[in-house]
């Protein structure tokens, strides 16, 4: 068995390819209004106490899938998180 070790990344690295999928197990997205607010909310208070340290913002379990020479990252769990930041950065570089 090939134990992975967990990685951790930072936003600008986890969004540094779009090679993410959602498999067609995973619920549809659900997210609503108090979860969106609660995650900008998490986030707007950890830039307002302190930028010097690390904001763990939640895991992201994928499983990588080569084929061939391509890769793809299927999302096991932190599909909400990560649809509703790739929404938000999306809505942020529109504007």
């Amino acid at each position: 068995m090939n134990n992975k070790q967990p990685k951790y990344f930072s936003i600008k690295e986890l969004f540094r390819t779009d090679d993410y999928v959602i498999p067609i197990y995973q619920r549809n997205y659900e997210w609503g209004e108090p979860e969106i607010t609660q995650l900008i909310q998490d986030i707007v208070d950890y830039l307002l106490k302190s930028k010097d340290t690390e904001y763990y913002i939640g895991s992201l379990i994928v499983y990588e899938r080569k084929l061939g020479s391509d890769v793809k990252y299927e999302i096991i769990d932190g599909q909400q998180r990560l649809t509703t930041l790739t929404i938000l950065l999306d809505v942020i570089k529109l504007n």
